[in-house]
């Protein structure tokens, strides 16, 4: 988890650099309802999805899934 943050800060400050979320305020809301996967190929980090689920509402958000290398 803790290995690849510095690949995930770094893909998602570049894909989105004037998003609401920062990789720190994603990681720290990180709980049941609101999951964040990253993907791995070959033991290199190569993409991740977080996801917020609003059971209550029936409703979900995710942030696309951004895949090349860094």
């Amino acid at each position: 988890k803790d290995e690849n943050y510095a690949d995930f800060e770094q893909l998602h400050s570049k894909a989105f650099p004037n998003t609401y979320y920062n990789a720190q305020t994603i990681v720290s809301r990180i709980s049941k309802n609101n999951q964040l996967l990253v993907m791995i190929e070959d033991n290199e980090f190569i993409g991740y999805a977080y996801f917020e689920v609003e059971l209550r509402r029936r409703r979900a958000f995710n942030t696309p899934i951004h895949r090349f290398r860094l």
